[in-house]
């Protein structure tokens, strides 16, 4: 089934083909060891993304526009149906290039986060 991958280092977003239910398969496209999921649409659709992206050091970042706070490491874009079940998300590549905003590496984030706090 499709699916869509966010790459924040490479600042991409494609379409990618994805097993239903296969847990290793979403570990390798996001290339991490733990996952989480963020429900970003009202439709079912969300991002599973690495639970311990925020601890790597050399991470980048991204921001959805459903989402209040920055996003670390890939993320895999899938829906989930009305029984749980994962299913193709109904978003597509272009809308996610209208919601998503890459935010650069760890630094970058940091700095904006503190200017933005620092002005409070």
């Amino acid at each position: 089934m499709k699916a869509i991958l966010i790459d924040p280092k490479e600042r991409s977003i494609t379409e990618v083909e994805y097993h239903d239910g296969n847990l290793e398969e979403i570990v390798d496209l996001l290339d991490c060891r733990l996952i989480d999921f963020v429900q970003t649409y009202i439709n079912g659709d969300g991002l599973y993304i690495d639970d311990e992206g925020m601890l790597i050091e050399d991470q980048y970042f991204f921001k959805h526009i459903n989402s209040d706070y920055p996003l670390a490491g890939k993320a895999l874009v899938i829906g989930i149906g009305e029984q749980g079940e994962t299913i193709a998300p109904l978003c597509n590549v272009e809308d996610l290039e209208d919601h998503i905003t890459f935010l650069g590496h760890r630094r970058n984030v940091q700095l904006m986060y503190a200017k933005t706090a620092g002005s409070a």
